[in-house]
């Protein structure tokens, strides 16, 4: 009885998970079609985290932009969840890439100009979320079935 209630309570939070992670793949699919504005790196920073044997990188980089007289503030490389350590390579490759106060290009939704991101490509987290979110819909399952 126990296995069944856990494999519920999985089966569950992995269906309301697949459906977050439907909707933020719909609207990363929009972004190619937002305006883009200049707009100026304020800082870049990096740090380390040690989990485990190897250690783990992250990036965070802030710029500001103006849409309709009112100046925003953004930290998003893509739409959608933020990308968690995407490894050594990429983030002191993003730190060589973006400087303080450079001019870059950035493309915010018209409907909420708050929100912009440096890449409109396709977040490459969600494959990873979704491949994490599936074994656990199936874990729920085989828990129910068995």
């Amino acid at each position: 009885m126990e296995s069944i209630t856990i494999g519920i309570i999985l089966t569950g939070l992995s269906l309301v998970l697949a459906g977050y992670l439907f909707r933020q793949y719909k609207f990363g699919k929009k972004v190619p079609e937002w305006p883009h504005t200049d707009a100026v790196i304020e800082s870049v920073r990096i740090w380390g985290s040690r989990r485990g044997t190897e250690p783990s990188w992250s990036i965070a980089i802030t710029f500001t932009f103006l849409v309709d007289d009112k100046v925003h503030t953004g930290h998003r490389l893509y739409a959608g969840p933020a990308v968690a350590s995407p490894g050594r390579e990429i983030v002191f490759g993003l730190e060589q890439k973006y400087k303080d106060k450079e001019p870059i290009r950035v493309s915010y939704n018209p409907s909420d100009p708050s929100y912009a991101v440096l890449y409109t490509g396709e977040n490459p987290m969600l494959g990873l979320y979704s491949v994490g979110t599936g074994i656990f819909l199936l874990l729920g399952i085989c828990l129910i079935i068995n």
